[in-house]
């Protein structure tokens, strides 16, 4: 996951031809790139439930804690296509 302002770093990167495998690497390689890691879930009953880590804030110092949201609305088109899946 990369800041907003990034996206002009990324444009730069990926030069005029937009050149797919350029711009992946330029963003693995950011400095200001936090990973994160997306769960979502719904069941049959209507639950649903969505939690995002973002890994030690980008920086990967060692012992720096993750930060853990949870949100319902966190990605409410993929927990939509999640339930369209379990409608008869």
């Amino acid at each position: 996951m990369l800041p907003p302002g990034a996206e002009s770093d990324l444009e730069e990167a990926a030069g005029e031809a937009e050149d797919v495998e350029r711009l992946q690497r330029a963003a693995a390689n950011h400095p200001q790139r936090t990973e994160a890691r997306l769960i979502a879930a719904v069941s049959r009953d209507g639950a649903r439930a969505c939690v995002m880590r973002l890994r030690g804030k980008g920086e990967n110092v060692e012992g720096e804690p993750d930060e853990v949201i949870e949100h319902p609305d966190l990605a409410p088109n993929l927990l939509d296509a999640l339930a369209a899946t379990l409608e008869p």
